[in-house]
């Protein structure tokens, strides 16, 4: 029974910018970045894989210099060179457009395949003595607006031998699908009935299963380029046996890792140092997470929210840039940076239930509504996020969770107010509209 093994990554995204507040960093990144791709060859030959196969988006097409081609190439030599096979498909950031940048770059001659579209090609992959192994079908991006249904284009594959297929699209309804281009846009469903047993995808930077029967996988882009795209990044190890039966790992490559902590239990908090530690502990959940390298490096952005006695003291960009300072510290960071996401001042609202101002009648159509399936359908009706739902306790249930919190909200927006101007005429009608301005703002 034969069995194909190969490494399957994508997106990465070759001198494209880092976002960093830091100019200092982004050298710095720059290298983290090609040290990845000398790990991901490293993993190659380490596990002696049949292949490496590249979904797409190598480089970005503007900004790659002679000097990362020259890097790029010479890696890739250091695979065909030992008999491994490299198929790499053109994306909408490297098309494949005649006279591109892709099609000019002085590939390696053996073991080295292409696939810049427009039609979908075969690749027979063959262990060191000759034998095929494994058929890798794929087809690129001929230009970078792609809009076409690449995957629909493939071929049906008959036999049991193990079958792959490489593309850069984007997956409808996928984690995340909506933070990148409409590019070669396609369903779940159109990855079943080609015959093939492992589909290598690409565009997506978020790593996650598509689909199990045939299995489909983004495996995210190799290194992290800025805090919305957290976590660990690398590649998938894959192995693809005859008649289907595959095995999935995905292994960490990227050196340096860009991360987002949100402590809890601010109430508690009354100084820095209280602080410091509120987000020390939640950070150290990330950093002994079993996908943390031996020699991880870490970019944070400590995102504070809520209610907090030293909410005014934060308010201040020095004392952030204190807590900074001393957060790089504590969590060995190459860089931390903090925000103020939405900290209020503590508020004890209970002495304003019952009082003829907004935040009393406020907090009194809060608490009828918990109660009051009637009120709770109302306020469904009236917010976007919610009114658009079909199942009626879904709805419910929703309108409850938002108002959970909102009568911390509430105080913070209108306390104020509510401390000198009554209103004897509002309904529940004037409250919802103040709480659905405060969720637009947000």
């Amino acid at each position: 029974m034969a069995t194909f093994q190969f490494v399957h990554c994508a997106d990465l995204h070759l001198d494209s910018p880092f976002h960093s507040s830091v100019g200092r960093l982004r050298r710095h990144l720059d290298d983290a970045r090609r040290t990845a791709v000398v790990r991901l060859v490293d993993l190659c030959l380490a596990e002696r894989v049949h292949a490496l196969l590249i979904a797409g988006d190598m480089f970005d097409e503007a900004r790659l210099t002679l000097e990362t081609e020259a890097f790029l190439v010479e890696q890739f030599r250091r695979l065909t060179d030992q008999g491994i096979t490299v198929v790499a498909v053109a994306g909408n950031h490297d098309p494949g457009r005649d006279n591109g940048r892709l099609s000019r770059v002085p590939w390696p001659k053996e073991r080295f395949h292409l696939l810049r579209g427009p039609e979908p090609q075969e690749v027979i992959v063959r262990d060191d003595g000759g034998s095929p192994v494994g058929r890798v079908y794929g087809v690129g991006h001929m230009t970078a607006t792609e809009g076409g249904n690449l995957v629909a284009a493939f071929p049906s594959v008959e036999g049991n031998d193990p079958a792959v297929g490489i593309v850069h699209c984007l997956v409808d309804g996928v984690d995340y699908a909506w933070r990148h281009p409409h590019r070669a846009p396609c369903s779940i469903d159109d990855f079943t009935d080609h015959g093939i047993h492992y589909w290598a995808l690409g565009h997506v930077h978020t790593r996650q299963e598509v689909l199990d029967q045939p299995v489909a996988h983004y495996p995210g882009n190799l290194i992290g380029r800025h805090f919305a795209e957290p976590g660990a990044k690398g590649a998938l190890v894959v192995s693809v046996k005859s008649g289907g039966e595959t095995n999935v790992t995905f292994r960490p490559l990227a050196r340096t890792r860009f991360e987002r902590v949100e402590p809890v239990g601010l109430t508690m908090v009354q100084d820095l140092a209280q602080l410091t530690a509120a987000v020390e502990l939640a950070f150290e959940g990330i950093a002994t997470s079993p996908e943390v390298l031996d020699d991880q490096e870490w970019l944070v952005r400590v995102e504070l929210k809520g209610a907090c006695p030293i909410a005014e003291q934060l308010g201040r960009e020095q004392v952030r840039g204190e807590l900074a300072d001393r957060l790089q510290d504590a969590l060995g960071a190459l860089d931390v940076e903090v925000l103020d996401t939405g900290l209020t001042q503590v508020r004890d609202v209970a002495e304003h239930r019952g009082q003829a101002d907004l935040l009393g009648l406020s907090l009194e159509v809060i608490d009828d509504a918990l109660e009051d399936s009637n009120l709770l359908d109302q306020l469904a009706h009236g917010l976007l996020t919610v009114s658009e739902m079909t199942d009626v306790g879904a709805k419910r249930r929703a309108v409850r969770e938002l108002l959970s919190d909102l009568d911390l909200l509430a105080a913070e927006t209108l306390i104020a107010e509510a401390s000198h101007t009554p209103h004897d005429n509002l309904t529940s009608a004037d409250v919802l509209d103040v709480h659905n301005n405060s969720e637009t703002t947000r």
